[in-house]
């Protein structure tokens, strides 16, 4: 059984189980166009792009699905997704105000091969709500990419 074959039939049985509990099942699509793709600062695609992408949530799981298709011809993949990702993450929170979320990601390049990453994030309910998570890629990479965040929402 092919990997995306066994994500497909992965987010099924979330679906199925999920419908066990409809009420509590959150379900969120997006339909995101930039004019470039940059990822981790390295900028992946100059040109346009269109990355269509799905969650479905569950307490504190959440299962994702997310691609990247390229609008121009700029990397001979007019048309075509050059990358699809899924991800599982479980997110919850401490006491005192410490927010934290553990998953997986695993990213896919149609001609370049996969690879798969692990992380953990710690935040802060505070001001500037900090966070940092520290991402580690298990197959391709083997190494560490660590974000550091802070952000203000104004009403």
């Amino acid at each position: 059984m092919n990997k995306l074959t066994k994500i497909a039939a992965g987010l099924v049985i979330l679906v199925m189980c999920g419908s066990v509990a409809a009420e509590q099942l959150e379900t969120e699509i997006g339909f995101d166009f930039f004019g470039k793709y940059v990822w981790r600062g390295q900028n992946v695609t100059d040109e346009p792009v269109f990355q269509p992408w799905v969650t479905l949530g569950y307490g504190g799981l959440t299962a994702e699905l997310w691609g990247n298709l390229d609008l121009t011809n700029v990397n001979g993949d007019e048309g075509d997704f050059n990358e699809y990702n899924w991800a599982l993450d479980y997110s919850g929170d401490l006491e005192g105000g410490i927010g934290y979320s553990v998953g997986v990601i695993h990213y896919y390049f149609p001609s370049d091969g996969d690879t798969t990453e692990i992380y953990a994030g710690l935040s802060l309910d505070a001001l500037l709500s900090p966070s940092l998570t520290v991402y580690y890629d298990v197959d391709d990479v083997e190494g560490f990419y660590i974000f550091a965040g802070a952000e203000h929402g104004i009403e």
